[in-house]
């Protein structure tokens, strides 16, 4: 939750909370603000136009597969974050106020959509990745791009009603502190150790099956570890100083202020960060600067050889003699 806009709002105590996180009458008064500030108007433009980028591109551009939908949803959640919520913020920062309590809301509620859908879509993709170490064969025949679509569809719907319960509903009833415990655990904990448990058990399954490394090992997947890792990293301080806060007294609040600041910024940073992270995990195959970004965002986001014929082929026989079936080219 965005603690600077439902705090302001507490009817709890709303002296002690304004006076704990309330930022500056003039924002430009202080270097910090004004950094602030400029951080957030450079992820809105960087973050609209490279994820506006990667979604022509994986969604008009690009054969339609199981890791170009991830990451078009990827692109997709952070393009509306990006476009919606960031101006928002902006004009909360610039202004020191909110239009109103509704915007206030609405701005919390897409920050939290942004969230859970990342949380969920990456959840989806560690266990896309289990399910292609440990059934080769299965997910060859099984795996494709319009249950891909329908699995994403289900993260947005699912990421929309719990972000709506927490900032229309729960705010009213349940109490800031359960937000901020539930937050933790529903966006973060779990995601974190769904994938965590994935990545053990494909781990494990490379040790007795070494054939399999030429699939883990392929650019799509290091592209989307490098995605998880990050997405963990940002959002890691943004729960912590949430958590801290509920035990607000026993801690300074300039600091906890300065680290909301920082861990907000680190978790906003994510809607320019992975077209750049694109970008930079593909390969240079143009001259011209604007044909090379679009070929190197459609380098990092491709198939590649993730099912080429040697591997698929090889692999496929492997799992189907296991299985006690026999599959042929």
């Amino acid at each position: 939750m965005d603690i600077d806009a439902k705090y302001r709002y507490d009817t709890v105590n709303p002296i002690e909370v304004n006076t704990a996180f309330i930022t500056h009458t003039i924002c430009f008064t202080e270097i910090s603000c004004a950094l602030y500030l400029a951080i957030n108007i450079v992820t809105f433009l960087v973050g609209v136009l490279g994820n506006g980028l990667v979604v022509w591109i994986a969604g008009f551009e690009m054969k339609k597969t199981v890791n170009t939908t991830w990451h078009l949803g990827l692109a997709a959640f952070d393009f509306i974050f990006c476009a919606a919520y960031l101006p928002m913020k902006i004009l909360h920062i610039t202004t020191n106020a909110w239009v109103s309590i509704v915007t206030c809301d609405l701005a919390n509620a897409l920050l939290l959509i942004t969230m859970f859908s990342t949380a969920f879509l990456l959840v989806l993709v560690g266990v896309d990745r289990c399910v292609l170490v440990v059934y080769p064969a299965w997910a060859q025949n099984n795996r494709t791009a319009g249950k891909a679509v329908a699995m994403v569809t289900l993260a947005w719907v699912s990421s929309v009603a719990l972000s709506t319960r927490f900032a229309f509903i729960d705010n009213q009833t349940r109490g800031l502190e359960m937000q901020a415990v539930s937050q933790f655990i529903g966006g973060f904990a779990m995601p974190f150790l769904v994938i965590l448990v994935c990545l053990c058990v494909v781990i494990r399954r490379l040790g007795t099956r070494p054939t399999m490394m030429m699939i883990v090992s392929s650019k799509p997947l290091r592209v989307m570890n490098a995605l998880i890792a990050t997405y963990f990293i940002c959002w890691l301080p943004y729960h912590v100083i949430l958590l801290l806060y509920q035990n607000h007294k026993h801690y300074n609040r300039e600091v906890l202020r300065a680290g909301h600041m920082l861990g907000e910024l680190l978790a906003i940073a994510l809607g320019f960060l992975r077209p750049v992270l694109y970008v930079c995990m593909g390969n240079d195959v143009e001259p011209t600067l604007m044909r090379s970004v679009i070929y190197r965002i459609e380098n990092a986001i491709g198939e590649d050889d993730e099912f080429s014929p040697t591997t698929s082929t090889s692999t496929t026989r492997t799992t189907s003699t296991s299985g006690g079936t026999s599959t042929h080219p």
